[in-house]
């Protein structure tokens, strides 16, 4: 090389990387080099504030240049032009240079590169957060999690839990009685069981709360008799089949028919409880006191108000204890008892995620020996196979890890649960993390056999990869960030969530993955900086097959994509890809399959399906609240109620109003024909009241006997949908402030069907605003959940 022959290389990017190399005369001997290679004066990397010095050859600077894509090289003839291209630069323009993204990370791996330590340590600070786990609470909230707050489901709800003085959703347990030989339920014997069940659960069955034993007449008022008909039912049944085998006339004020019976006078609506789709031939005695001849499946609901914390916490243990009840311990030869509740289903979602354990570990472990073979088979290609590369393998899977467990902790450390979808976040940050970890090796690897300073060489790979994994993690957490402000409170969970875990795995990345490259650096062996590493690796054997090989694929790769038939190609698939996207968007069809959200094994699958093809096809009821004080004197108001009553019945799936539960209809019969047992003692002489004091023209009636009306043991279950006000002194009536009736629909087994009843239950309630009417059904949630999925997912 000539004397004055001289190179500078300097980058374009702001790192502020310069590096000039030149070359001895020829007349120069091996003694000179030595003395100006240990000078560090033949070559040297200039950096600002960070004096770092090597030896380059030329063919070395040429290298530099493959590495830095945004390098050139400024080739100068004589040292006369280095030395005007230097006084044209600006004295502080490497501050400038420095200012830049890349500059930045350039000095962030440089400054990781000599002190590794410090940056682990930081690292595992803040991993210390992952102790939180032991703080965390694995909950889903299946019924209102997914639906956003703004859906009318959650005013409706509101609604009704002030009407109960009630801190959360009640609780409903619905269990299911059928007969194990797949007969009737309407038999003595298993009617009996039914009822022996039902007193069991009422009276019996206990709770171990905090050393003492509640039941659950301890926690229903006021819903205690909820189930009354079900005792009615059996004691009009046994009276009506005592007379039948006696040969006596059947009792005339009880009828034992369906949906509606009369046990010793008063009405009662029957199908709540029983449900009969299917007939079999031949005659029993139930059948012949009843106009029922199969029933398939009993259902009794045990309701309770969360009236505060504690007594919400007692009612949900209450619920899980008679489910494991009932699944492990309970085993009768004539009836099968299934339990379905909120709290179940969430218990069993919980139960599906922590199933997905042995998938973590298998993911997690495929993902190691994948890391591992990828990183040694790129060592090995580049001749630069070490123990160091092991540390890398394992530092590349252990940083998303724990960023995952830090995500966790800090969420429970919040006081913030987990529910079953977050469960999901580990595989998306696992392949994310990785992702990142194998741009950083990549580029750490090309610069392996240039032999360059850990310094210059990590802060090399923070300035190329740096940018672009910053950038992408930056549009990931962002994406997952806007998420987070959904209104549905599970999937904004999960968005934050995972949002926090995306930024953390870049943190980690660059601060803890990035030391572990400077402390694998160590591991490799010394470089031969002379050696032409084109002719001694790449320019034979398998390496020029396997270099060949790949440069080919990539050029086809170009030509194909540069070509303009793909242009033309590409621009027509995107523009039909676009519109099916789109036209399918719009067309959305949002379902809610609580199979395909239960796993297949769950006990809870037949309770649910019983419900979804038997219960809901016989007994779909609404609640009506009407929430201004209700005078049964102003007639116009009286009026305006009945209407709107004759709207809810007249509707199509409407059972009629034999079905509906309204406690006026029975105060009107007290009012003017007085109570049962009053008129039968009033027939033997022992009342003042007679019967026909009762006139067939129309009563102006009042609430002056309402009080007397909830003492009755046949009404006074209607204390529950009442809420009163004080008795005025001068009147001696009290004022119904609020209440609430149901009407009971069929034929709702599809999810269609329910929401077209919930859009309309909403419209006529919205017509009486002078009643202040909501409507309030359990399933309304789920109803608003799929109307406003769509919505959402446009947003």
């Amino acid at each position: 090389m000539p004397s004055n022959d001289r190179c500078e290389l300097q980058s374009l990017a702001p790192s502020g990387i310069s590096i000039t190399a030149s070359g001895s005369g020829e007349g120069s001997d091996n003694e000179e080099r030595s003395r100006r290679s240990n000078n560090m004066s033949c070559g040297y990397v200039n950096i600002p504030k960070l004096e770092l010095s090597h030896c380059l050859d030329e063919e070395e600077v040429q290298e530099v240049n493959d590495v830095h894509e945004d390098s050139c090289l400024t080739k100068s003839k004589n040292h006369s032009d280095c030395s005007n291209q230097q006084t044209h630069e600006l004295k502080f323009s490497w501050i400038w240079r420095y200012l830049s993204l890349r500059g930045v990370f350039h000095l962030l791996g440089q400054s990781i590169a000599i002190c590794p330590w410090a940056y682990i340590v930081t690292s595992a600070i803040i991993a210390s957060l992952s102790c939180g786990m032991y703080f965390m609470v694995l909950k889903d909230r299946i019924r209102d999690g997914y639906t956003p707050n703004n859906a009318p489901s959650r005013y409706e709800t509101d609604v009704m839990r002030e009407f109960w003085n009630s801190s959360g959703d009640p609780i409903m347990t619905a269990f299911l009685i059928s007969a194990r030989d797949n007969g009737s339920m309407l038999r003595t014997d298993y009617l009996n069981e039914a009822v022996n069940l039902h007193n069991f659960l009422l009276y019996n069955f206990t709770l171990k709360h905090k050393g003492k034993d509640m039941r659950y007449e301890d926690l229903c008022t006021p819903y205690c008799n909820m189930n009354l008909v079900l005792d009615l039912f059996k004691s009009g049944l046994d009276q009506q089949i005592e007379k039948l085998q006696h040969g006596k006339p059947l009792s005339e004020t009880t009828n034992l028919t369906f949906p509606v019976s009369n046990v010793d006078d008063p009405h009662k609506y029957v199908g709540r409880n029983f449900s009969a789709d299917e007939f079999i031939d031949g005659i029993s005695q139930e059948q012949v006191v009843t106009n029922m001849e199969y029933v398939k499946v009993i259902m009794m609901i045990f309701r309770g108000d969360r009236t505060n914390t504690e007594k919400g916490e007692i009612l949900s243990l209450w619920e899980l204890a008679a489910y494991e009840f009932f699944m492990n311990e309970y085993n009768n030869e004539l009836v099968e008892t299934l339990v379905i509740g909120t709290e179940i289903l969430d218990q069993e979602m919980i139960r599906d995620g922590q199933r997905l354990t042995p998938y973590f570990a298998a993911g997690f472990g495929f993902m190691i020996v994948f890391v591992t073979i990828t990183v040694l088979g790129s060592a090995l290609f580049y001749d630069e196979v070490d123990a160091g590369k092991f540390l890398v393998a394992a530092g590349a899977t252990f940083c998303p890890i724990i960023a995952i467990t830090t995500t966790y902790g800090l969420i429970s450390l919040c006081g913030m649960r987990i529910n079953s979808f977050m469960l999901v976040m580990p595989f998306l940050i696992m392949g994310i993390g990785v992702d990142d970890a194998f741009l950083m090796i990549h580029s750490w690897q090309r610069l392996s056999p240039r032999g360059y300073p850990i310094s210059l060489r990590l802060g090399m790979v923070f300035e190329e990869v740096g940018p672009s994994i910053t950038i992408t993690s930056l549009t990931n957490f962002i994406s997952f960030g806007i998420g987070a402000f959904t209104p549905t409170p599970e999937i904004r969970l999960f968005c934050l969530a995972t949002a926090i875990a995306m930024g953390l795995d870049y943190i980690f990345e660059l601060i803890l993955f990035g030391p572990i490259l400077a402390l694998a650096t160590k591991c490799e062996k010394p470089k031969n900086y002379k050696r032409n590493l084109k002719e001694d690796i790449f320019n034979s054997g398998w390496r020029k097959t396997v270099d060949s090989i790949s440069k080919f694929i990539l050029k086809l790769y170009c030509k194909i994509i540069g070509h303009r038939v793909f242009t033309i190609v590409l621009m027509f698939a995107t523009g039909a890809y676009l519109y099916f996207a789109i036209i399918g968007v719009l067309n959305i069809t949002t379902r809610l399959d609580s199979v395909k959200i239960l796993p297949r094994d769950s006990p809870i699958q037949k309770p649910n399906l019983l419900l979804d093809k038997i219960i809901w096809a016989e007994y779909h009821p609404v609640t009506v609240l009407v929430n201004n004080p209700f005078d049964i004197k102003n007639e116009e108001q009286y009026s305006l109620f009945n209407k709107m009553l004759s709207e809810f019945e007249s509707l199509p799936r409407c059972k009629g109003k034999q079905s509906t539960m309204l406690w006026l209809r029975d105060y009107e019969k007290y009012y003017k024909e007085g109570d049962f047992m009053e008129g039968l003692f009033s027939l033997l002489g022992f009342s003042s009241i007679s019967v026909e004091e009762t006139p067939d023209k129309p009563i102006k009636m009042d609430f002056s006997k309402i009080d007397d009306f909830l003492l009755s043991p046949f009404y006074k279950h209607w204390k529950a949908v009442l809420k009163l006000g004080e008795k005025d002194e001068k009147t001696g009536e009290r004022q119904v402030n609020a209440f609430w009736f149901t009407v009971s629909y069929h034929n709702t087994s599809d999810w269609e069907a329910r929401i077209e009843l919930m859009t309309k239950w909403r419209e006529i309630a919205s017509r009486y605003m002078a009643l202040n009417v909501t409507v309030w059904e359990a399933n309304a949630m789920f109803v608003d959940q799929m109307l406003s999925l769509k919505s959402v997912a446009l947003q």
